[in-house]
């Protein structure tokens, strides 16, 4: 596990390594295109000596000494900072301005056509011959005074290493001050996670970042906790709630089991009545934690989607709770369609649906219709005529064993989850579900399918 405070100490050491690297490369180059410069210019007063000195032997034959040769050759070529020509002829040298003295040092170097150097950055010269018919050898030293490049460079030697030491202290200085800004971002990133438990999750999160980074951390925490606080809530609510219903099959069927204990061993109408009850408790139970046991799996990511006739769908619940609500009517208005969706989870969908209107239509006749092309949507409407929902209650109809009559949910075997359920499903198969409902008049129900 890496620390951040040591990538950026790396990240600062590396950046100053680069730039270190940078400017020593770009001396080097600048020193490099100093000296080649100056060959340059050696390289243009050899190439003008050696077209003048294609002319020295018909000078010699028109009459001219060696001394007007070599003055107006000197007077001639190309003047340029730095650069001196020297002949040498029997001992004698001829040039503007450069001593004897100075020459001494380059007398023992070899004759060559190639510049040659002398010290580090002192000069640069080119020492070779002239050969001519009846004459003596010349002996041409062009040489170039590197003193100028030298302090040029120099120059940049001094401001490039001021520069750097300025550069090296200003980014130590920043750096030192972002870190500081950013450790405190993170002490506080980390003093609020610690201090957040089970009890404090409502807390409000003061920010106190000068980065919009943390500063959107924070609000994703914030909102973060915001959730958790909901879910844990909902979850203490959830298991209130489960409890609370577990409580009183399990009391009815502890009573009866005494009852049995006491008396049913000779009363058999007892026995048969403490019997039937707890059968029929043990179904509720059995209802009950199957319900619960989908609103708690959360295993819907591999879906099988397919074709399924709603119609034949519809027919065969419709069959199925018949057999169970024998004396229950239902008008069907139904055509041939087909829609996309996963077969299991639309039927459950379908039931609770169907179950929860027979069970609140006091009896009366449930409107099953479906219709096809809607906005695009297949849309199937399930409609009652029973006792109908306040809109108060119609708020909280999804809400985990919220019950409208609470006094009948027991009566009806309801334990207000089919709506959850529904709202689960809904949202899994993305179903759009519309409910509207009316006091005395009955509740219909809309869904809306791809």
């Amino acid at each position: 596990m890496k620390k951040i405070s040591k990538e950026l100490y790396r990240s600062y050491l590396f950046l100053i390594f680069i730039f270190i690297v940078s400017q020593i490369v770009t001396t080097f180059y600048f020193i490099s295109y100093l000296n080649r410069n100056s060959s340059f210019d050696v390289k243009t007063l050899d190439n003008f000596l050696r077209y003048e000195a294609t002319e020295f032997d018909d000078e010699f034959k028109n009459g001219f000494t060696i001394e007007k040769i070599f003055d107006e050759t000197l007077e001639e070529s190309p003047k340029m900072l730095g650069i001196s020509l020297i002949f040498k002829y029997e001992d004698k040298l001829y040039s503007l301005g450069y001593s004897k003295e100075n020459l001494q040092k380059l007398e023992k170097a070899e004759f060559s056509d190639e510049i040659q150097e002398e010290g580090f950055y002192s000069i640069q010269f080119i020492k070779r011959k002239i050969f001519l018919d009846n004459y003596s050898p010349i002996e041409v030293y062009i040489i170039k005074s590197m003193e100028h490049e030298r302090k040029i460079i120099l120059n940049v030697l001094i401001v490039s290493t001021f520069l750097l030491g300025i550069t090296l202290l200003v980014s130590f200085i920043i750096s030192k001050k972002f870190y500081g800004k950013f450790t405190k971002s993170l002490n506080n990133l980390q003093e609020i996670t610690n201090e957040i438990n089970l009890d404090n999750l409502n807390r409000k999160v003061e920010n106190k970042n000068e980065y919009i980074e943390f500063e959107k951390i924070i609000k994703s925490y914030s909102s973060m906790l915001e959730r958790l606080n909901f879910q844990t809530k909902s979850q203490i609510d959830f298991v209130n709630n489960a409890s609370h219903e577990l409580k009183t099959p399990i009391f009815v069927i502890g009573g009866y089991i005494k009852m049995i204990k006491r008396w049913g061993w000779k009363e058999k109408a007892i026995a048969n009545e403490s019997i039937s009850a707890i059968e029929s408790e043990v179904k509720n139970m059995s209802t009950l934690i199957n319900k619960l046991l989908f609103l708690a799996k959360d295993e819907f990511h591999q879906l099988k989607y397919e074709e399924i006739d709603v119609n034949e769908t519809i027919q065969e619940i419709v069959k199925e709770l018949k057999i169970v609500y024998p004396e229950q009517t239902f008008k069907l208005s139904l055509i041939d369609d087909k829609v996309f969706s996963e077969e299991f989870l639309l039927r459950q969908l379908l039931i609770n649906l169907i179950e929860n209107a027979i069970k609140y239509g006091e009896g009366k006749e449930i409107e099953i219709q479906f219709l096809n092309n809607i906005d695009e949507k297949t849309q199937i409407k399930i409609k009652d005529n029973g006792m109908g929902i306040s809109q108060e209650d119609l708020k909280h109809i999804f809400d985990r064993f919220y019950r409208v009559d609470k006094a009948r949910g027991r009566e009806t075997g309801s334990h207000g989850l089919g709506l959850a359920i529904v709202k689960k499903i809904a949202q899994i198969l993305e179903i759009d579900i519309k409910i509207e409902s009316e006091l005395g008049k009955g509740t219909c129900v809309t869904l809306s399918l791809k």
